[in-house]
């Protein structure tokens, strides 16, 4: 994270967006975060990519409601690198 440049409040607005449970359409799509972007396909993150760095697919806008739950992310992120992030 911090060779790239990564902000924790940043991932802290992943996390949020991951618990909300976002609509994502089938194709490559992707969503800013400010330091960073995820990219993806369908329902499964690809790459992060820097501010900078061009994106392709459809742009993700934020839906968060109140009181949504959803999978932790942490569990997101070591179930999507296969490697742990916080430990």
């Amino acid at each position: 994270m911090r060779d790239r440049c990564i902000s924790l409040e940043d991932l802290n607005q992943l996390r949020l967006w991951m618990e909300s449970k976002p609509d994502v359409p089938d194709g490559p799509s992707y969503k800013e975060f400010g330091s960073f972007k995820l990219c993806g396909e369908g329902k499964y993150p690809k790459t992060f990519l820097l501010p900078g760095q061009l994106a392709k697919g459809q742009k993700l806008y934020d839906k968060i409601k109140p009181g949504m739950r959803g999978p932790s992310f942490l569990a997101f992120f070591e179930s999507w690198s296969g490697q742990a992030l916080l430990r």
